[in-house]
Formats: structure tokens, C-alpha cells, sequence
């Protein structure tokens, strides 16, 4: 096979990074302050807006009570007139009686003169008020008595079967509703404090490599500076970060005593440890670290808060507007049972019109009209969350806005908090992506579509892309980036619980990138992903300084051979180790192409 055109390595210099730095600085600070306040101003009103259903189902069991109270009363009250008619059930202080010997010995107390002589075995007939008041003069008051029981039994039985049912039925579905409502908000607000606390995240673990990087480019310029190459006439190229992975300081560099100098390796540092794998010579360069991975995470962040906010807002509106509904109807219903609750008071109590007739005309008067109840309901949510806050303000302290590199930015406040960001394929880190098939080391192991994505930090990332989808090898890496971010799902009213666990999702696991299946990873990418971001950590990366690479024995493939240096209990097999590779691309041309442009970053 010919010889690939050697290309020129891909470089950032520290200018454009401190510059693309300050870009993410300022727009991270204008997000935030803008997020802050329009998460505080929904989490407030959803509160108002949540008390607001509460007052309604206290107001409707407060009704249900009251009415079934008054049915109580009377109930007792028809007890108590029956019993004053029958004179069996009241004692001597004319409390109810409802023992049955007690009734009888007062029956027996109370029985007229004329009476002793009837046979205890003959049914004794019910008395007359004739017969047992004498004179009469008690028997148009007694009659009244018998009326009065029966009215008042009549309106007890009348309201406890048509008007208490109703209202009880009323509450149950009110309840129900506002339970399912409640739940589906909280779970809308609680997820979109996750998408904010996640933006964060990514955030904090952008900027602290941001400022790993830049801090150690800083320190590489000035030692050279130092060392009499402040004039540089072009001769000797200044350090740059982008011409072999970011380092740190040169003490976490061990060296070599096979390390060639500096000036025979072009894409290696002084700080470095060489090992013989094959026939040739490769440089292994520790403490590596990437920033475009860590960019590429909180930019996708942020747009997928961009959309959660979008459909979450949309979520929250239908909530609002399918509880004013529900309240206009609960409304209008509560005031016809009340009504009809009261118009039978009226007709049982006419003796007592100044009492009923003021509540009658007030329910009666109310305009019950749709923009009247919405306004109304408007401003009680208003007025609600105007009290909530200044309960806030004197309970609590403010919530803060900034965050690392975020204090005194120029240009952070006010604004709008719908940003967007580029594409992480945009990104000045990045170098060159493609979308190429992989076989990993093992007599299992089989050919497996990936986004390879090759960054400024000379790093060869490799994602997994997820089962189902039909990008296949020399498909767009755009088409292949986007089935790596996850679908925006905002908890809806047909299911309230399948966001239990976060629309962002929690911390669950799973691969590392550059350790394959878990585990810490040898390149500075360990530790767990999160959920959402499942397919946006890499599989495989590799330093490309530590790698060497040959061509396949097919004519479009080629292999990579990592040397690693191994830590811990590793260290027992030797110093160092390596891991094996092999790469396929569609055509020869677009093999040697990678190949070239994989050495380049060298």
C-alpha cells in the first residue's frame, strides 16, 4: 500500500481556547440568572396555584360537612319533637329516653287513673291527645309538635339523600382530580430543578477541566519564556495544547531513558515514557485530559433543558388551564346544591328569614359567568403568591445564581433564558469525526458501528451507538451524533410516575469511557454516567501519542495498538499494558485518509 500524505496536526492555540472559554463563561452566566429566576417565578406560582386546589377541596369538605351537620341536627331535632309528642321518650328533665324499660316504667308513671284497670294482656291502644290532656287546652300544641317532627324529618331524609350525595360525589371527584394534578405538576417542577441542578453539573465539570487545561498551557508558555525563548523568530514553535494531549505539571510526567529528545519527536513532550510495542517506538503520555468531551456534555445539557423547559411549560399550562375548568364547574355545581340546600331551609325555617335570606341572597347574587370565575381565580393565585413570597423573603435565604468562572461576568444580567447553543460537532476542539466500524481484541468479539470522533487534545474517542438505529458505516456523523442525544420526555397526565427517577434521570451506572464495560478508565474519563446521558460517554478512547498504527490486512482496515500504563494491582503484570484495536472504514481512500490524519495528531 502507498504511504499516506503525512497531514498537519489539528491545533487550538491558548488564545482561541481562552477566548471560546470566556464565550461559554458569559453565556453560562446570562442562562443562569435568566433559568434561576424563571424556575423561582413557575416553582412560586405552581405553589400558589397548588394552594388554590387545596382552599377548593377544604371549601368543598366544609360544605359537605355543614350540610350533612344541619341533616344531623334535625334528624336529632325530629327525635326529640317525636318524643315530646309520644311524652314516652323524655324523662322528668326532658332528655330522650331510649331504653326500652325506662319507656315502659315511664309509660306506667304517667298512665291516667282510668287507664290502671285495662288487662296488662290487652293491647293497649295509642292515646289521643284528647285523652290524655284533659280539658284539650294542650291539643292544638301537641298536633304541632307531631307537624314539627315530620317536617323536620321530611327535610333531614330529603337533604341527606339529594343534596348530601351529590356534594360527597362532587368532593370524591375533586379530590381524585386534584391528587392526579398535583402529582403530575410536582413531577414537572421537580424535573425541571433536575434539568437545572444537571446543567450545573456539566458546568462545574466543564469548567474545572476548562481550567486544568488552560492553567497548564499557561505554565508551559512561560517556562519557555523563561528559558530565553521569549523572542521567537519562528524558529522554535512555541508549546501548544493542542499539539499533544493537555498535561499537567511536569511532575506527574515520568521519563525514559529510551525517550528520544524532544526535537526527534515532533508530537511527543519531554515528559514522557516510551515503550517498545512491535518494531516501532511509542510515547506514552500520562495525566491526558480532553475538554471537548466535557463541553460536548453541557452543551447538550443545555439544549436539552431548552426543551424540557419548552414542553414543560406547555405541561403546566394544560394543567392550569384543565384546573380552571374543573374549578368553574365545581363552582357552578357547589352553588346550585347550596342553594337547593338553602331553599330547603328556607321553607322549614320561615320563621327565621333575617338568618337565611341574607346567605340566599348572597349565593343567589354571585356572577358565576366563566371570565368572572377565571379572573376571580386569577387574582386569588395572585394574591397567593404575593403572600408565599414574602413568606419566602423572611424565611429563607435567596436562591444563588452564580456558579465556578460565573462571578462578575460582563453581559450576565438580564436577557432572555432561551439560548442556544452549536452543535459539540462545531466545537473548535474538534478535529475530525466519521462514522467507522470496530473490532475489540478476543475470539468473540465482532465488527460493531461507531462514531469515532478524534479531538484537538489528540485524543480518538469512540461511541457505542444505540441498538435499533439504521446509521451503519460512512453514514453522516451528524445522523450518528444525533441518535447518541436522548428524547425529551415530560411527565404528561397518562402517566405521572414514569419520571420517578428524574427527566434527566439519576446516576445509575453503567460503562466508562475508555474501560469498555466499568471501571475506571486509564485516560481520565472514569466514573459513572448518568442516564440521560447514557450514549455520551465514550466507549473507547485512546491517546493517540501512546498508539501506534498500522494498516490492516484488508485493504480497508487498520489496527492500533495502545500502550497503557497500568496502576494499582495491575502493576503486578508489569509497568505497561496494551490494548488492540482493530478499525474498518468504507473505502481504501477513507482508510488512509485516518490514518493520516490519526498520526498527524500524534
Amino acid at each position: 500500500a502507498a504511504a499516506a500524505k503525512p497531514t498537519a496536526p489539528y491545533v487550538v492555540d491558548t488564545h482561541s481556547r481562552s477566548e471560546t472559554h470566556g464565550k461559554l463563561r458569559a453565556y453560562e452566566a446570562r442562562r443562569r440568572s435568566a433559568y434561576s429566576s424563571k424556575l423561582e417565578s413557575s416553582s412560586l406560582y405552581w405553589r400558589s396555584f397548588r394552594d388554590l386546589l387545596h382552599a377548593s377541596v377544604h371549601e368543598t369538605a366544609r360544605a359537605e360537612r355543614l350540610v350533612l351537620g344541619s341533616v344531623k341536627v334535625n334528624q336529632t331535632y325530629a327525635q326529640a319533637m317525636q318524643a315530646t309528642y309520644e311524652d314516652v321518650f323524655l324523662d322528668d328533665r326532658g332528655n330522650p329516653v331510649t331504653d326500652i324499660r325506662k319507656q315502659k316504667r315511664l309509660q306506667e308513671q304517667r298512665m291516667l287513673p282510668q287507664d290502671h284497670h285495662h288487662s296488662s294482656s290487652e293491647p293497649q291502644q295509642k292515646k289521643s291527645p284528647e285523652n290524655t290532656t284533659g280539658s284539650g287546652m294542650l291539643s292544638s300544641l301537641i298536633d304541632s309538635q307531631c307537624i314539627i317532627a315530620k317536617q323536620f324529618g321530611d327535610n333531614a331524609s330529603h337533604v341527606s339523600t339529594e343534596i348530601v350525595s351529590e356534594i360527597t360525589v362532587l368532593r370524591h371527584e375533586l379530590q381524585t382530580q386534584v391528587k392526579e394534578i398535583e402529582e403530575l405538576g410536582n413531577a414537572i417542577i421537580a424535573e425541571l430543578e433536575i434539568a437545572e441542578t444537571e446543567v450545573e453539573e456539566a458546568w462545574n465539570a466543564y469548567y474545572s477541566m476548562a481550567m486544568k487545561v488552560l492553567g497548564s498551557s499557561n505554565r508551559k508558555v512561560t517556562d519557555n519564556q523563561l528559558n530565553g525563548g521569549s523572542s521567537n523568530d519562528g524558529s522554535t514553535p512555541l508549546p501548544s495544547p493542542m499539539a499533544s494531549p493537555a498535561l499537567t505539571d511536569s511532575k506527574d510526567i515520568k521519563s525514559s531513558p529510551e525517550t528520544p529528545p524532544p526535537s526527534s519527536s515532533p508530537g511527543a513532550t519531554p515528559s514522557s515514557i516510551s515503550s517498545s510495542t512491535g518494531g516501532g517506538v511509542t510515547v506514552v503520555v500520562e495525566n491526558c485530559n480532553d475538554v471537548w468531551v466535557v463541553e460536548m456534555r453541557y452543551r447538550v445539557a443545555v439544549a436539552y433543558q431548552s426543551m424540557a423547559w419548552e414542553k414543560g411549560s406547555s405541561e403546566l399550562s394544560k394543567l392550569f388551564s384543565n384546573m380552571k375548568q374543573a374549578e368553574c364547574a365545581r363552582r357552578v355545581k357547589l352553588r346550585e346544591v347550596l342553594i337547593a340546600f338553602l331553599n330547603r331551609q328556607e321553607r322549614l325555617f320561615l320563621s327565621l328569614p333575617s338568618i337565611q335570606t341574607p346567605v340566599l341572597k348572597d349565593l343567589v347574587g354571585r356572577q358565576m359567568d366563566r371570565d368572572s370565575i377565571e379572573q376571580h381565580v386569577q387574582n386569588s393565585i395572585r394574591a397567593r403568591a404575593q403572600y408565599l413570597q414574602t413568606q419566602d423573603k423572611g424565611s429563607s435565604s435567596p436562591a444563588k445564581k452564580d456558579g465556578p468562572g460565573l462571578s462578575s461576568v460582563a453581559g450576565a444580567e438580564g436577557g432572555e433564558g432561551d439560548y442556544t447553543l452549536e452543535s459539540p460537532l462545531m466545537s473548535e476542539l474538534l478535529c475530525k469525526t466519521k462514522v467507522l466500524e470496530v473490532k475489540r481484541s478476543g475470539m468473540m468479539s465482532h465488527w460493531k458501528t461507531v462514531l469515532a470522533v478524534v479531538t484537538a487534545d489528540c485524543f480518538l474517542h469512540l461511541f457505542d451507538l444505540p441498538t435499533g438505529n439504521r446509521v451503519q458505516s460512512g453514514s453522516a456523523p451528524e445522523v450518528a451524533f444525533h441518535s447518541l442525544v436522548p428524547a425529551v420526555q415530560v411527565p404528561s397526565a397518562a402517566d405521572t410516575t414514569v419520571f420517578s427517577g428524574g427527566m434527566m434521570g439519576s446516576s445509575t451506572g453503567g460503562g466508562t469511557p475508555g474501560a469498555g464495560s466499568g471501571g475506571e478508565s486509564s485516560n481520565g474519563f472514569g466514573g459513572q454516567k448518568n442516564s440521560w446521558s447514557e450514549y455520551l460517554s465514550p466507549s473507547e478512547s485512546l491517546v493517540l501519542p501512546n498508539c501506534s498504527i498500522t494498516v490492516g490486512p484488508h485493504q480497508s482496515t487498520f489496527e492500533m495498538v495502545e500502550t497503557i500504563t497500568n496502576k494499582g494491582a495491575s502493576k503486578v503484570f508489569g509497568k505497561n499494558s496494551t490494548r488492540k484495536l482493530m478499525l474498518r472504514a468504507v473505502t481504501r481512500e477513507e482508510t488512509l485518509e485516518w490514518i493520516a490524519a490519526l498520526k498527524a495528531q500524534r
